[in-house]
């Protein structure tokens, strides 16, 4: 087995009555995920804000013309809480403008035009000086309508200023028609009445309007085309004066105060920001301008003393955002013409006294159709929502620390779901000192940097001081899901109060290893996919100073530990660098000449790095984000050298001749130098992923699942004919086995002739290593229990609710024997305690008790049940063929379907439910079968199982008299491993979607799960006959055929019963009767340990999870899941790995 597929430490406990240690599992993967998109709709109208705790708040209209404000909701399933700012409008239709403003109070202002019902025409509402922690349901109470419109007015866009320092009302200017005419509305006094709005005498079409302050007053900015080349006039209101007396300022290109070099420009844009936080008549707006030639300021609206150049490098600016706080001011330009047309630029300016300071303009994405961005004022920070030509909605953030950029595309073309999405998953797991699940169990989880996170399926944004508040799920698991771009991904510090450690966790740790391992220069390029152009020369000397670069990160974790590093209590891993294994000479670099990339070491040939950089960025993750966008765009040499200088690591890159240089202080910032270096030579973040991370194995997938599915149907078809023609013969074989069975095994325990085995203690703390519990081997699982792949759906198939007369009095019999059993049964499995703690000794001395609660009444229901089996069988064919429509599973399940050579690929499939499992199953499966053997389950053919003749001919019609020959090759071996290996992967969804089931109850969620769940169990019977072995004893076999009856029986009983409690309850009895069944067999062919095992954490865990639901007692049903969990796994391992038949029963 790899074993470096997870961790597993063992942490002591404090504060924890009778439990003085527990095991945690940490394992991550670099790997594809699939998501559901975030609510917010893609659009160019959005506005950003934030709230009171520095969360994002997104104003937008959707494609319905519902205005609502999106809030960023920590630990909230979709991230986003949705307000509907319309919600008690009455008489009010549909959104068509507003506006939002942040004033200087910390309060914000919002302006809306809303149509009324059945109409075009518009009236003007206003929420001024309001919170930002908005009260949806106190919104329209804050809102004012707007007096002096035009009952006739349609308003198409709305413009508003902030407050100045006296909290006065802001000035709105409304733009629409009235009739075919533009009209201008104006709003700008404390009783909210509308007038005629101002407008310069020369403009006859305004192409951009915005309302600032200046001079203490409220300003409308008017930009318009005038004799060939574009006008900007600013009005000024006088306060106590008319409103058509308005100063005006000219900042016209023409004007001979602006210096002459730019006096020709062409004027695109404009943009108004606050600027320096002055009073009474020096408070006045920044006027940015976007022109052919770059981007202009105006500072405090002066125009000869105020002009400035923010830069000169940006063609065709023609949108202009700027955002800023007390000292960073961030300005962000669409521009560029050709190829680089619609680029998005960031320029950082810093407020240096009374001056501003700009940074170098570089380009920081390209095809942008649309900014909303903030400076966060918590973080002190960029926050920024993109829109792409392909309407993508990115949404990125700025470490305040590193400066390093990260992103999320976080919705695609407006789909619902994000499929294959680059992404670190990261999977935790905790149990008790005996391998029992410890769910619900709370944990404070950190980060080194700023990012957001998807954790157990709810949204996150953390840092080193803002902890997510978590806790396990009902698995005893927290899986994290981190969108990436590169390898460079932040430590997390996971936190308890019952613990005395701090657990740091690298969600890289393969990558680090794996590239901390590389070997040789061949190694390397190996990596380079496909197609990529290739670095010529040796590659050694690059691959020796990596390993020394990755040496220097200094990232050390615990002995034998691939992601996990301890620390003491409240004390987090040191990110700072190590440089003292370094040689002062240490250095690597490569150039780009003659259209390839050239490795050199050594200072000579590498470059010439002036003493003084050309230029400089405020961060070293601007930085990284200008070589990364302008390295494709470079027509001369491109070179970089990173080297050690005293106890300093320099990163140097000349592009077109300037040099840029950037300080590496943490592994964060090498692992992001690391990653440019290894994407220049070729190897980007899919190779970096195809080589050192986990990549689905989609072809084996593919074919497991659609051979499996036939399977599944071809032996449900053949099991129903079988059983329908052998009702007497399999009442005279249960009869005779419950008849025997209290003989067998009492027996047994009085003869005291117990297996050796039964000293074997049935703690499972050493089986968290199986690769089902790593990051790739659980991943599946977590989309299923914690991101709602199985949302939505049809409903279910199966009639619980009518029958002959027979079986409506059958039915309520269960449900009295139910009512008088379970809590008998309960009492018996408790009364042991922690099942793990035994040993399997201790397991027999239960037998007794469930003999004499259970024999009796479950031999009559069960005979009376097959007198019913065809009735009870009836739409088990039609369940597991009928088409199932879950939007999140058919979206995943098409995306495979395109990516595979099937002539099937085309068209939308359409997805039966048995292939749903088949398909959601073949993806652990697969993973975890080449983990143990080195191969895909069907890698050496189908075996002849999709064949609608495979059972006959693997039973000869005749299940009883099967002996095999020995070996692994043989059908009979074949389907032992592989129907068994399957259906033990199938019990984990399919425990825990019981579970789910029981807790949606009534809701439409049900019905899907409800088919889902009677699936699942009903696929495992078809792959879990048990096969004879050879020279097995008649009687034992029997006792196991016995069990696969009852397990049979018990699928079809409880999937007709309509009240799940009830529905439960006889699942619980069923998995108490066979487990001294199982015990019988197991004795008679003194079995080994793990077969005993299986039998009893499946019998006896499955019997106490069932009767706990039935109880109402789901939580401690969610616990005592773990059993039948445990013993799944075990039958999987023995399925797998041993090359023996074995003869697994009831598993779910």
């Amino acid at each position: 087995m790899n074993t470096n597929l997870n961790d597993v430490i063992k942490l002591d406990t404090v504060g924890v009555t009778g439990m003085d240690h527990i095991h945690l599992l940490v394992s991550g993967e670099l790997m594809k995920t699939h998501m559901k998109a975030s609510p917010i709709e893609p659009n160019k109208d959005m506005l950003v804000t934030q709230d009171e705790s520095g969360h994002v708040m997104i104003l937008s209209i959707g494609t319905d013309n519902k205005l609502r404000l999106i809030r960023f909701s920590n630990g909230s399933a979709d991230g986003y809480e949705i307000l509907d700012l319309m919600a008690n409008f009455e008489g009010y239709e549909k959104a068509v403008a507003f506006d939002l403003s942040e004033n200087h109070n910390k309060t914000i202002s919002i302006a809306m035009a809303l149509t009324r019902k059945q109409e075009v025409y518009t009236d003007i509402f206003l929420a001024e000086n309001i919170s930002r922690d908005i009260d949806a349901a106190k919104f329209r109470g804050s809102c004012k309508k707007v007096s002096g419109i035009d009952t006739a007015f349609v308003a198409d866009n709305i413009h508003m200023s902030t407050t100045d320092e006296k909290d006065e009302s802001p000035m709105v200017v409304i733009a629409g028609k009235k009739g075919e005419a533009e009209y201008y509305y104006e709003v700008n006094n404390a009783d909210l009445t509308a007038t005629a709005a101002s407008l310069p005498e020369a403009a006859n079409k305004i192409t951009q309007l915005e309302v600032g302050l200046m001079s203490g007053k409220k300003a409308k900015f008017f930009l318009y085309p005038q004799n060939k080349t574009t006008t900007l006039t600013c009005l000024v209101h006088n306060h106590g004066k008319s409103v058509h007396h308005e100063k005006a300022f000219d900042f016209s290109p023409n004007n001979p105060d602006i210096p002459k070099r730019y006096q020709h420009a062409t004027y695109k844009c404009m943009a108004v920001a606050a600027g320096l936080k002055t009073k009474g008549k020096s408070l006045s707006s920044d006027l940015y301008v976007g022109t052919d030639q770059g981007v202009f300021l105006f500072k405090r609206g002066q125009i000869e003393a105020g002009f400035r150049v923010v830069t000169d490098t940006i063609q065709d600016v023609h949108q202009l955002y700027v955002v800023e706080d007390e000292h960073n001011i961030s300005v962000w330009a669409i521009g560029g013409t050709g190829k680089t047309a619609n680029a998005l630029y960031y320029i950082h300016g810093e407020k240096v006294g009374e001056e501003y300071q700009w940074d170098k303009a570089y380009g920081f994405a390209k095809g942008i159709t649309h900014v909303a961005p903030i400076r966060n004022e918590k973080k002190r920070s960029n926050e920024l929502y993109l829109l792409d030509q392909q309407d993508n909605l990115i949404h990125c953030w700025q470490d305040p620390k590193s400066g390093v950029w990260n992103q999320r595309t976080i919705n695609i073309k407006k789909d619902a779901y994000l499929i294959d999405l680059n992404s670190f998953v990261t999977h935790i797991k905790l149990t008790d000192e005996y391998g029992g699940i410890l769910a619900k169990t709370k944990f404070r989880l950190t980060s080194s940097e700023w990012t957001y996170v998807n954790i157990n399926g709810k949204i996150y944004s953390i840092d080193e001081n803002s902890p997510a508040e978590i806790e396990t799920d009902e698995l005893g698991s927290i899986n994290i899901i981190q969108l990436t771009e590169h390898i460079a991904v932040p430590v997390f510090h996971l936190e308890a109060d019952f613990l005395k450690k701090t657990i740091n966790i690298f969600p890289n740790g393969k990558i680090l290893n794996g590239l901390s391992g590389i070997k040789s220069g061949d190694e390397l390029r190996a990596a380079i996919g496909s197609g990529k152009k290739s670095v010529e020369g040796d590659l050694n000397d690059t691959v020796d100073s990596l390993k020394r670069l990755m040496g220097m990160t200094a990232v050390k974790r615990s002995e034998g530990c691939v992601f996990v590093s301890l620390s003491d209590s409240k004390e987090k891993v040191e990110k700072k660098l190590n440089l003292a294994h370094l040689s002062d000479g240490f250095v690597i670099g490569m150039s780009f000449e003659n259209d390839s990339w050239q490795s050199h070491t050594g200072e000579a040939g590498i470059m010439e790095v002036s003493v003084v950089p050309d230029f400089i960025l405020a961060t070293v993750g601007d930085g990284f984000r200008y070589i990364e966008e302008s390295i494709g765009q470079a027509k001369d040499a491109v070179r970089f050298v990173v080297k050690k200088v005293n106890e300093a690591l320099e990163f140097c890159v000349t592009i077109g001749g300037k040099v840029l240089t950037l300080m590496l202080d943490t592994a964060l910032k090498v692992f992001k130098a690391i990653n440019w270096i290894l994407k220049k030579i070729g190897i980007d973040l899919d190779e970096i992923m195809r080589w050192l991370g986990h990549v689905l194995s989609l072809d084996a997938i593919w074919k497991s699942h659609k051979i499996i599915a036939k399977l599944i149907e071809n032996g449900a078809a053949h099991y129903i004919r079988f059983l329908e023609h052998k009702v007497e013969d399999l009442k005279e074989l249960i009869g005779q086995s419950f008849d025997s069975v209290k003989e067998k095994v009492e027996g047994v325990l009085l003869s005291e002739k117990l297996p050796e085995t039964a000293k074997t203690r049935l703690d499972q703390s050493s089986s968290l290593k199986s690769p089902l519990n790593s990051a790739a081997g659980s991943w599946i699982f977590s989309q299923i229990f914690n991101n709602d792949l199985l949302g939505g759906g049809i409903v279910a198939v199966i009639n619980k609710d009518t029958g002959s007369e027979q079986y409506v009095h059958f039915i309520k019999k269960v449900a009295g024997i139910v009512d008088n059993l379970i809590p008998k049964l309960l009492k018996v499995f408790r009364d042991v305690g922690n099942i793990l703690a035994l040993d399997i000794n201790s397991a027999f001395n239960l037998v007794h008790d469930v003999l004499d609660l259970l024999l009796d009444p479950m031999k009559a229901l069960i005979l009376e049940a097959l007198d019913l089996l065809k009735e009870l069988m009836k739409d088990i064919s039609s369940a597991l063929t009928s088409t199932v429509q879950i939007p999140f599973l058919n979206k995943m399940y098409n995306f495979f379907a395109a990516l595979i050579t099937d002539a099937d690929k085309k068209a939308d499939k359409k997805l039966t439910a048995a292939e749903a499992i088949a398909f959601i199953i073949a993806i652990p499966f697969t993973y975890a079968s080449k983990i143990l053997t080195g191969k895909a389950p069907f890698e050496d053919g189908d075996h002849n199982m999709t064949s609608t003749k495979y059972f006959e001919e693997l039973f000869r019609g005749k299940e009883e008299e099967l002996y095999p020959v020995a070996g692994c090759d043989n059908p009979a071996m074949c389907y032992s491993q592989i129907g068994g290996g399957f259906a033990s992967i199938a019990a984990i969804p399919g425990h825990v979607i019981s579970l789910m089931l029981f807790k949606a109850k009534k809701t439409d969620h049900k019905n899907l799960l409800d088919l889902l769940s009677f699936v699942l169990s009903f696929s495992t019977p078809p792959l879990t006959y048990p096969v004879r072995k050879d020279n097995q004893d008649i009687v034992a076999y029997n006792f196991k055929r016995s069990t696969w009856v009852l397990s049979f029986i018990k699928t079809i009983v409880s999937a007709r019963i309509p009240e799940p409690s009830v529905s439960a309850g006889v699942s619980a009895l069923f998995d108490g009767v066979i487990f001294p069944f199982a015990l019988a067999a197991d004795v008679i062919e003194k079995e080994d340990s793990l077969t005993f095992m299986q039998d009893i954490l499946s019998n006896v865990g499955g019997a106490l999870k069932n009767g706990s639901v039935a109880a109402g007692q789901l939580e401690f049903a969610y616990v005592a899941a773990g059993l039948p969990l445990l013993g799944a796994g075990i039958g999987f391992l023995q399925s797998t790995t041993t090359g023996d038949i074995h003869q697994l029963i009831n598993l779910i």
